[in-house]
């Protein structure tokens, strides 16, 4: 339910296959967490500026015919990345005060 992920849709950063094959709200994480045994879980969103980045760099890149040869990208990213992450990081910060950022961190622990 990250705004991020409803702005970019399939061009969002956390659409990353094979590593992120389920997607969970920081509500369905908790629930699901507690089903499965776990106490004092906790579920925070987190601030990375990052996914808004590659998910604007996904937009303007999946047009491309050939990426792996392509000049602009230098390990996969923009060579502007971290100045556009500075740009970023504003937005990003807005989208954590509203609690929908594309990013989670959750601690749980099992006795």
């Amino acid at each position: 339910d990250s705004i991020d992920r409803i702005i970019f849709q399939k061009y969002w950063a956390g659409n990353h296959a094979p590593r992120h094959t389920f997607l969970f709200s920081p509500k369905v994480l908790k629930e699901t967490l507690k089903k499965a045994g776990f106490n004092n879980v906790l579920v925070k969103q987190d601030i990375n500026p990052g996914q808004i980045v590659i998910s604007i760099q996904n937009y303007f890149q999946r047009n491309k015919k050939d990426l792996a040869n392509n000049p602009d990208l230098e390990f996969g990213r923009t060579k502007f990345y971290s100045y556009y992450l500075l740009l970023a990081l504003p937005i990003n910060i807005l989208f954590y005060l509203f609690s929908k950022t594309g990013n989670i961190n959750f601690y749980a622990t099992k006795d």
